[in-house]
């Protein structure tokens, strides 16, 4: 256990870097898409004419749990994802005891993936890195284009359809590669991302490769877009879906991640 640097700070500092854009992004077009990711963007209220490069996401009734039948936390998370190239970072807060906070900052960019877990912000309780983390990074950018389907015009994302309501994508960044199933309802509305490219932490720098499953649902107006309010996270162990992250969208707004900086953390 050390004390090290502020870790919403290091959040910060980390947003301010990764949300400058210093050229002209290059997305896909619409059309270049499968037809179901097509009709779900159209369905969201997304059009090729909209300039949004990057979303600011603040959830809320948030909770995870370590264990696969543990303690439910309550925990606040706000985060910053970009849709150009991959890029995502999260930053959680829980509260222990009603006293202390346990904070974490997780991140993807530039082909890595971190988990830093901090006490009372400073006292570093743990710091995992590693192509266990690097792709658990990448395929978790790639599920979160549910609530932030521009995300589907990257140009890293390579599609495939995979049946009259399923599409895989495989996304590509910095030699590494991740991939993962979408599925549709009749609406043609993502209801499951599915993924074996998540690995699960057990203790001691090992980790376990199991099925991972992204469960979303209650499609509400947000401004003049409309998207799935609820998540939900699970691995899938010996046949049996355990959720660890369940949790509400609060607010999404594109093109302004100084709203991150600015929102009473």
């Amino acid at each position: 256990m050390l004390i090290g640097s502020n870790i919403h700070e290091q959040f910060l500092t980390a947003l301010s870097a990764l949300s400058v854009i210093n050229h002209q992004p290059v997305l896909r077009r619409l059309r270049e898409l499968p037809p179901l990711m097509q009709s779900f963007l159209l369905q969201c209220g997304h059009h090729d004419d909209q300039p949004a490069t990057n979303a600011a996401i603040f959830w809320r009734s948030a909770r995870m749990r370590k264990q696969p039948y543990g303690k439910w936390r309550s925990t606040s998370c706000k985060q910053f994802n970009r849709f150009d190239h991959p890029v995502r970072l999260a930053y959680l807060r829980q509260r222990l005891l009603g006293l202390f906070s346990l904070a974490a900052f997780d991140r993807y960019n530039d082909g890595h993936g971190r988990m830093a877990i901090h006490l009372l912000n400073y006292i570093r309780l743990a710091d995992f890195q590693g192509i266990e983390l690097d792709r658990s990074g990448l395929v978790t950018f790639l599920s979160e284009l549910i609530i932030c389907p521009l995300a589907a015009l990257c140009p890293a994302i390579q599609w495939q359809e995979d049946g009259p309501l399923s599409v895989r994508a495989t996304i590509s960044d910095h030699g590494l590669s991740a991939s993962g199933r979408f599925i549709f309802n009749a609406g043609q509305k993502i209801i499951r991302f599915e993924s074996d490219d998540r690995y699960l932490s057990v203790g001691a720098g090992s980790y376990l490769s199991l099925p991972w499953i992204v469960d979303v649902g209650d499609y509400r107006p947000a401004g003049v877009h409309r998207l799935p309010v609820y998540l939900s996270a699970s691995w899938v162990r010996n046949g049996k879906v355990q959720p660890y992250f369940q949790g509400d969208i609060g607010a999404i707004y594109y093109n302004r991640p100084e709203l991150l900086i600015y929102h009473g953390w």
